[in-house]
């Protein structure tokens, strides 16, 4: 009667084990920055001056820009939310006229901590927008 006993808690021991380490592997692969795809990009607004904003119930990101725009979201920076970077690169046609960006927020991603243009970029954050484009 103990044999069966000892099994089953083996058992329940080993699958616990297996989900912890489950949940483990998830929370650190999950880590890696990425970069958020575009909704839209269009020339912006007369009047409209260089900066971001977010429609907060749509979750819409918003920039304005003279350069090329890429959005990373890093989801390692912090365990409540992901922390979003706006990269500018130079535009290829090498215009100089404001253009809108509009982006779909992350799910996880906080409307306030985005860093904005101009911010100083860490350099896997730089790697992430280098290695890819809208």
């Amino acid at each position: 009667m103990k044999k069966p006993l000892i099994i089953a808690s083996v058992v329940l021991v080993l699958a616990a084990l297996v989900g912890v380490a489950t949940l483990a592997w998830k929370s650190f692969a999950v880590t890696d920055p990425y970069l958020v795809k575009p909704l839209t990009s269009f020339p912006a607004p007369v009047g409209a001056s260089v900066g971001h904003s977010v429609a907060s119930g749509s979750r819409t990101l918003s920039i304005v820009s003279s350069n090329d725009v890429v959005v990373v979201a890093d989801p390692g920076a912090s365990f409540r939310y992901e922390v979003v970077w706006l990269v500018e690169r130079s535009r290829k046609d090498g215009a100089h006229t404001l253009m809108e960006f509009k982006c779909q927020l992350p799910q996880y991603a906080a409307l306030g901590p985005i860093n904005p243009l101009g911010s100083q970029i860490p350099p896997k954050i730089q790697q992430v927008a280098d290695g890819g484009r809208w």
